[in-house]
């Protein structure tokens, strides 16, 4: 598991790195107010990974280790700019725990990342990396343990919320994010904490197939799989095939709608593959068949879901219109949208699969989503 958060969260941090909020052009004050239009709870944090963690650690050396990489970016008075930074239980798998670090503002936030980026510290033993993950997936996955734990009845997913309940038709909890879930394995404040779902008749087999009718599609991605220079689509189909096989799957070729290299994130390499699964059923089966056989010592990576962070996928759409000389991206409400022209037509950015359609000129204008509501 280790590969796998490392991996989608660095490729999500380098993306937060080396995107320019201010837009080239734009004033610090102009960035804050366009960051205060798109709060989420996660995006002043930023996590540390590969730091070195001491037996008997305390919240005060922990609290040392973030004012010593405060220091080496040259930030003068570190402290003053962290309102908490703690070990993050979770991910479960990842050792060295991660240092999870909240900004009071985004401001601060970019600082901070900002020298990261411009000292170019990517050769420390320790990362920097802006946000948390915002994959339900993984977020469910790591709930799924924490439950276990307390012999909770059931984790799944409805849309993009990961909920669980304790009994047989009992109250619905939602858990909010990695930094709500490290919590939650506090059990003297669980209680204080916890968030109500409001209950639709919630059962496992409903909720689960009405993901179908959020953003992500049935899709695997596949990490950390050799690419080779003379690849072909075919190639492509056939490594699919072949870790089907190898994670007990009768007939994989009937699973699979497609199956490709994504080109995105750009600083990713292997490529991903994404994988169309015909339905939510195959595609957790799948997955939950590569859990179950414990295959995290493999070079490769199976992972449900595509990346759903919006900042992320921010980045990449600028690189994407760039090359376009398209106008602006930018974030609202969690959305990437994006136009041409100074006040021409808004348009939206769905997920990492779409805008690595975008990039095809030929289809572009056929699969282009307009936004209804301006900036």
């Amino acid at each position: 598991m280790n590969f796998h958060f490392l991996t989608v969260w660095l490729a999500s941090s380098i993306c937060t790195l080396n995107a320019d909020w201010s837009s080239d052009s734009s004033s610090e004050e102009t960035m804050e107010e366009h960051d205060r239009t798109t709060p989420t709870p996660t995006e002043t944090f930023f996590a540390l990974f590969r730091v070195k963690q001491k037996p008997g650690e305390t919240p005060e050396d922990v609290m040392k280790i973030v004012e010593n990489v405060g220091h080496k970016l040259d930030i003068k008075h570190p402290r003053q700019d962290i309102v908490r930074a703690y070990r993050c239980v979770v991910p479960y798998d990842l050792v060295p725990k991660p240092i999870i670090v909240q900004m009071p503002n985004f401001t601060r936030l970019n600082a901070w990342a900002h020298s990261y980026r411009e000292k170019y510290l990517y050769k420390e033993p320790w990362d920097l990396m802006v946000g948390i993950p915002g994959d339900p997936w993984c977020l469910k996955r790591e709930t799924q343990n924490w439950a276990e734990t307390r012999k909770y009845n059931k984790v799944w997913l409805k849309g993009l919320d990961v909920l669980y309940r304790k009994k047989e038709n009992s109250t619905i909890y939602r858990v909010l994010d990695f930094d709500h879930l490290h919590r939650l394995h506090n059990k003297t404040i669980e209680h204080n904490i916890e968030i109500t779902e409001n209950p639709l008749g919630d059962t496992e087999e409903s909720s689960e197939e009405s993901s179908s009718a959020a953003p992500t599609d049935p899709i695997i991605v596949l990490y950390n799989v050799r690419q080779n220079v003379s690849e072909r689509k075919t190639d492509v189909i056939g490594i699919v095939e072949a870790i089907g096989h190898k994670i007990d799957i009768q007939n994989p070729l009937q699973d699979i709608i497609k199956a490709y290299r994504i080109r995105i994130p750009i600083a990713l390499n292997p490529k991903p593959i994404v994988v169309h699964m015909t339905n939510f059923a195959r595609m957790n089966a799948w997955s939950e068949t590569y859990l179950k056989k414990n295959l995290f010592h493999e070079p490769w990576e199976l992972i449900a879901g595509l990346p759903a962070d919006p900042w992320s996928l921010k980045f990449e759409a600028e690189h994407w219109a760039e090359k376009k000389k398209y106008k602006q991206v930018w974030v609202k409400n969690r959305k990437v949208l994006y136009h041409k022209k100074d006040n021409s037509t808004v348009y939206r950015v769905k997920d990492f699969d779409h805008l690595h359609h975008l990039h095809n000129k030929s289809i572009e204008r056929r699969i282009e989503i307009t936004e209804k509501s301006q900036q």
